[in-house]
């Protein structure tokens, strides 16, 4: 009896952190760099290209093409890579979905992505993003979780996280850190699995 009231507890108490949370915000587990490289199948440094908006069904994708100026794993350089987010404008319709990876023609970012379903996506929404810019001669990656609420799972429930990932590192030490953790997930997979369903609450919203 007393395991089950400890369950109901942490059940309320989840159902509380997600419904406290801004409406505007995703509320998503946080992940780690070990789960970021353990579900990608292509990590790479890339301009984009061009993006396109349509619809998929009842909603709005959008398209950005990404050509690859530096492989990181599974790619080439020179290859282009399609990554699709939920939301977009098409005809003066739009559907903006919070927490997904935005990226813009002209912007050089590094990427973790993965395919669903024969459609990739970029991995943990706008976790899997860093935005690359030239600083001093060297390149600086910069993350923002934006419109993400993240949480982890603890014995007591949900409870909030700061992203555990670098918000500001060297693209080189970057790079070796992530071939690092590769070469961990490699020989040991299971400390990189992340159960799916990792998105608790989506915030969408049609103008």
């Amino acid at each position: 009896m007393m395991r089950l009231s400890r369950l109901i507890g942490a059940a309320t108490l989840s159902t509380l952190l997600i419904a406290s949370a801004p409406a505007d915000a995703t509320v998503m587990l946080a992940l780690e760099l070990k789960h970021l490289v353990g579900r990608a199948d292509r990590i790479f440094v890339g301009k984009v290209v061009k993006t396109a908006a349509r619809w998929r069904g009842n909603r709005i994708v959008t398209d950005a093409t990404l050509r690859v100026e530096r492989d990181v794993n599974g790619t080439k350089v020179g290859e282009t890579v399609v990554v699709t987010r939920l939301g977009g404008t098409v005809n003066g319709i739009g559907m903006r979905v919070s927490g997904v990876a935005m990226l813009r023609r002209g912007e050089r970012v590094l990427l973790f992505t993965e395919m669903r379903r024969g459609t990739r996506y970029v991995v943990g929404m706008s976790q899997g993003v860093y935005r690359a810019a030239q600083i001093d001669g060297r390149t600086l990656l910069t993350h923002s979780a934006r419109d993400l609420a993240l949480v982890k799972r603890s014995p007591s429930g949900l409870t909030p996280q700061a992203s555990p990932l670098p918000q500001r590192i060297d693209l080189d030490r970057f790079v070796s850190s992530i071939k690092a953790t590769l070469a961990t997930c490699r020989a040991n997979a299971a400390t990189c699995t992340v159960r799916r369903g990792a998105i608790l609450r989506r915030a969408q919203q049609a103008n």
